[in-house]
């Protein structure tokens, strides 16, 4: 089974697990952090595509729980990541604006357009230049692997990492602890006042 958000992107795997896996992919649209409503076990999880940046910490602990809470037993989580704060900060530095694609198609522009201090989140405004329609702000959280790894820790009961090139990797979380229960994991006051006002 897939889900996303993005009913393009289930397309995409839908037709990929099709013509390369010769398998009939299940898809769902559905908010990951919520995956633990599905009520089904399953074997193994990953989350793929470098996806951690658009989870900020609050999310990422829901998350980390929901997924927990689908996995068998003897369950394994994988997360495909990179060490953005190694990467960007350390290495070339965190650019307030910055080109993000130029070719012979698109070039299109991030800036830095805020920070929310609550949620640690860095706020990015995309323009496509060669076809300016309405820019596009989102919230970006820039993980490193060991955070996102002691995370995965506090819902499973080993962590590993796997190097698979340059500074991208799997993040490997071995049976799931399953010591939360749903209601545990509401929004806390900092989040919900937040939501509220």
């Amino acid at each position: 089974m897939i889900t996303d958000l993005r009913k393009d992107a289930l397309n995409m795997g839908k037709e990929w697990g099709s013509e390369i896996l010769d398998k009939d992919v299940r898809i769902l649209t559905i908010d990951a952090r919520e995956v633990h409503e599905l009520k089904e076990k399953f074997d193994i999880a990953l989350i793929y595509g470098l996806s951690t940046p658009h989870f900020n910490p609050w999310d990422i602990v829901r998350l980390f729980y929901s997924v927990s809470q689908i996995l068998v037993d003897d369950g394994l989580f994988i997360v495909d990541e990179s060490d953005r704060r190694s990467r960007i900060f350390l290495n070339q530095g965190y650019k307030w604006s910055l080109a993000e694609i130029l070719d012979s198609e698109k070039f299109i522009m991030s800036f830095h357009t805020g920070y929310d201090v609550t949620k640690g989140t860095c706020k990015r405004t995309y323009i496509n230049f060669t076809n300016p329609t309405k820019p596009v702000t989102t919230e970006l959280f820039m993980w490193g692997l060991a955070e996102v790894g002691a995370l995965i820790w506090t819902f499973f009961k080993d962590v590993d990492l796997l190097n698979l090139i340059g500074t991208k990797y799997f993040i490997l979380g071995y049976k799931p602890r399953k010591i939360l229960k749903p209601e545990e994991m509401k929004e806390p006051f900092v989040i919900r006042d937040r939501i509220q006002k």
